[in-house]
């Protein structure tokens, strides 16, 4: 007797059977990924310094340099590129491909950190992120005819980037062309050499008298109070108010040096969409994820972002 015999005798039995594999066939299919191209783990840990201040060469001698140098010995490194400019060092570390993108990032943080003994107090501390290689996915343009590009990039801080940066399958969700709210000090150089004051004297003023103070707290019997210092300057007229030099009675205010008026951070670049200057968002999948299912979930949280976003804030993709 063959195996055969049994769905040529019982007719019910294998009408049954190929129904349960169709329907398990359909199961599998409608759970089954798209994906445009093979799924190959291939991710980019990104190290980003801040040296306020440094010129190009200096951020890539005492910077960059030395980081490359340590990150270089971790496991799983196929090949480092860097950018260095005027205060800032960028390191791509391309991981080799099939390696573990997360096991290699801590590798990549730990050797940063034996390196942070050889790099300039100054500086600030290394962000390490990873996405996978390549372009971003999508871009998210976002522009306004009211408000500025300094206020666009507030609120999208505040409230579109967490929103979209907590998708699942998003690497990364960076805020590019973006210019933050900062106090500029335009020195006068005419007028600090007449008072007899130089850049160092203004630097070491405005960290004196701008700080954030943790005051502490007052604990009585019935009560416990927190202290709050307004240690911390807000706006240009207490910018220029500041004393950066004092001879007995006479004072050297910053306002008699310098111009103080809360402008960008950054006046160097500025980034436009269909003509009108604009904020993006770039979009970077997370290593492993399937780019089409996030493109899915970013297209589908659009609507969502767009009723909330101010009455004269367009969101395009």
């Amino acid at each position: 007797m063959k195996f055969t015999d049994i769905f040529i005798q019982r007719p019910v039995l294998a009408i049954v059977l190929s129904c349960l594999m169709l329907l398990l066939g359909l199961q599998a299919a409608n759970k089954l990924q798209l994906r445009q191209f093979p799924e190959l783990e291939r991710g980019v840990v990104y190290v980003r310094t801040a040296y306020p201040g440094a010129s190009a060469s200096t951020v890539q001698g005492f910077v960059t340099a030395p980081l490359q140098q340590r990150i270089a010995s971790a496991r799983g490194v196929d090949y480092i590129t860097s950018e260095s400019g005027p205060g800032s060092s960028t390191i791509n570390v391309n991981i080799r491909l099939g390696e573990n993108t997360t096991a290699v990032m801590s590798e990549v943080i730990a050797r940063v950190n034996e390196a942070r003994g050889r790099l300039p107090r100054e500086i600030e501390d290394p962000v390490v992120t990873s996405a996978t290689g390549g372009d971003a996915l999508m871009y998210l343009a976002v522009r306004s005819k009211q408000m500025s590009i300094a206020q666009i990039t507030d609120y999208l801080l505040r409230s579109v980037q967490p929103e979209v940066a907590t998708l699942e399958g998003v690497g990364e969700a960076e805020i590019f062309g973006g210019k933050y709210f900062a106090m500029r000090v335009w020195l006068n150089p005419a007028e600090m050499a007449a008072m007899g004051v130089t850049a160092e004297d203004v630097r070491a003023a405005i960290e004196r008298d701008n700080y954030i103070s943790a005051a502490g707290s007052i604990k009585g019997e019935w009560v416990q109070q927190s202290v709050d210092a307004r240690t911390y300057l807000q706006d240009p007229v207490a910018f220029a108010a500041i004393v950066v030099r004092q001879d007995g009675e006479a004072r050297v205010r910053l306002g008699d040096v310098a111009e103080v008026e809360l402008s960008n951070e950054n006046i160097e670049f500025a980034s436009f969409s269909s003509g009108r200057e604009a904020v993006f968002i770039d979009i970077k999948p997370a290593p492993g994820a399937n780019p089409l299912e996030v493109a899915r979930r970013v297209r589908e949280l659009l609507p969502t972002l767009a009723d909330t976003l101010p009455a004269d804030m367009e969101i395009v993709l």
